[in-house]
């Protein structure tokens, strides 16, 4: 039984080459910063809030049906929410556009954006 077949070594370089690609793409995403950051929070689909993200330490909360306690620093982030699954509080803290954070329980979708364009890395599925 051989190891260094020419299929294994043409799988292992196709293995190699598509790790360094993610190693790459995951520095570039994580690194990608706006200039004028501005944080934008939605409720049921409509802006609700518009805040700059270097602006001082700002603790508010958003009521609707449900709740949302959101913290606007030089990042953003939800503190508490009474919705089940919590994933929108175990997102933790974003500074970047690249994710947002969800609530879908109460329909919360914080973004952040440059203020006049949305930075979104968006994908079309076929």
């Amino acid at each position: 039984m051989k190891l260094l077949t020419k299929q294994n070594i043409v799988f292992f370089c196709i293995i190699a080459f598509v790790f360094a690609v993610s190693v790459v793409s995951w520095f570039i995403i994580r690194n990608i910063k706006i200039e004028n950051p501005v944080v934008e929070i939605y409720k049921n689909g409509e802006l609700t809030h518009k805040i700059e993200l270097t602006s001082d330490k700002l603790d508010f909360t958003i009521i609707d049906d449900n709740s949302n306690v959101i913290f606007v620093g030089h990042k953003v982030g939800v503190i508490h929410a009474d919705c089940p699954d919590k994933i929108c509080v175990n997102t933790g803290f974003i500074d970047s556009g690249v994710f947002p954070i969800i609530c879908l329980p109460n329909r919360l979708e914080i973004r952040i954006t440059d203020g006049e364009n949305e930075l979104r890395l968006d994908a079309v599925a076929r």
